[in-house]
Formats: C-alpha cells, sequence, structure tokens
C-alpha cells in the first residue's frame, strides 16, 4: 500500500506516520506493508530525515520523500 502526501510544511514524526498508516492498513486488510510517501522533506520530521522504517501491530513500513 502507498500513501502519497503533498504537505510542505506540515512535518509528520514517527509516530504519527506510524498511526496513519496502521489505520490505512487496517482498513485496507491485505495490507502487510506501506509506504508512506512525502513530495517534499519538510513534509517529514527531524527524526525522519530523508527516510525512515518502522513497523505497527499491521505491518512493516517506510517512510520516504519523492526525491
Amino acid at each position: 500500500m502507498i500513501e502519497a502526501r503533498d504537505r510542505g510544511s506540515d512535518a509528520w514524526g514517527r509516530k504519527r506516520v506510524s498511526e496513519h498508516l496502521t489505520k490505512a492498513m487496517t482498513e485496507r486488510q491485505s495490507s502487510k506493508c506501506a509506504i508512506f510517501l512525502s513530495r517534499y522533506r519538510e513534509g517529514l520530521a527531524q527524526e525522519i530525515g530523508e527516510w525512515a522504517e518502522g513497523q505497527s501491530g499491521q505491518g512493516l513500513w517506510v517512510a520516504t520523500t519523492h526525491a
């Protein structure tokens, strides 16, 4: 599953990304992993940087930027 966001100044951290992707994977019951794609670097919090990986109760996830 891929979630794409176009937010420049609303930076999402690990907790917010994980909660969002957990909800999205639960809604799409067949999803075991997810990619959170931010169009701009500013859409991800400093703790994530260019990319991060994590795990929720629904599966694995990766957060990264378009570039």
